[in-house]
């Protein structure tokens, strides 16, 4: 699938954070879901999608690391994230039915518990929310690259933006990043994390690898990803 040129989006990407209006117009019916977010279709664009995530969630701080990076660089341009058109950061109380409703309409009566269970909120509940582009293919799917080429290309895209932002990325597996048409690769999930080292580009090559072989999207090398680091 691939984005038309012409997508207008200083019309989909106001100054600033978007109010939740913006995304009551945008969000459309439940399309799937990870471990802390749920992804909803978007009414005016069949070539993004709108993420919402739970920032009150009890257990862990990944959803506020993420917010607070976003926050800070979801209009950089950065090569190797996704591109956003906009972003929600605040309470979700004008929009706490609505979200629920349109996954029940969309999804069958367990994946929305499933859905209600990973969003878990309340009316009071600060959300992050933002509007990316769909990527065609999840994980390392890309139907003209190897794996090789999709590792070395997500690879690239974390340590470009590591090297961008000053953040270290972790949780790259594959349910996290994807691929445009044209091969490039982009990330729209990961945690942010202090490691006892700074990843270069053949490190985050093995963290890929490894994450995508405990996730059985890769067979097991000859020689063990640790020594890649």
């Amino acid at each position: 699938m691939k984005m038309p040129d012409d997508e207008p989006t200083n019309l989909l990407n106001p100054p600033g954070l978007s109010g939740w209006g913006y995304f009551k117009t945008h969000i459309g019916l439940f399309y799937d879901m990870g471990e802390y977010g749920v992804i909803y279709t978007d009414t005016r664009s069949p070539y993004f999608v709108n993420k919402v995530a739970n920032l009150d969630i009890t257990d862990g701080e990944s959803n506020y690391e993420m917010a607070d990076f976003l926050r800070d660089n979801w209009n950089r341009d950065i090569e190797g994230l996704v591109k956003i058109t906009s972003i929600f950061i605040g309470e979700c109380d004008a929009l706490h039915k609505a979200l629920f409703m349109r996954i029940k309409n969309a999804t069958s009566v367990d994946n929305t518990q499933k859905a209600q269970n990973v969003l878990d909120l309340d009316k009071e509940d600060e959300i992050l929310m933002f509007r990316m582009e769909l990527l065609p293919y999840l994980g390392l799917n890309h139907p003209d690259l190897s794996k090789v080429e999709m590792i070395n290309r997500v690879a690239t895209a974390a340590y470009n933006i590591a090297t961008t932002t000053g953040i270290t990325l972790t949780d790259l597996k594959p349910a996290n990043y994807g691929f445009r048409e044209d091969g490039s690769a982009a990330i729209f999930d990961f945690n942010i994390d202090e490691l006892d080292f700074t990843p270069n580009l053949k490190a985050y090559k093995a963290m890929i690898s490894s994450t995508a072989l405990a996730h059985g999207d890769l067979k097991p090398a000859f020689e063990p990803y640790e020594n890649l680091y």
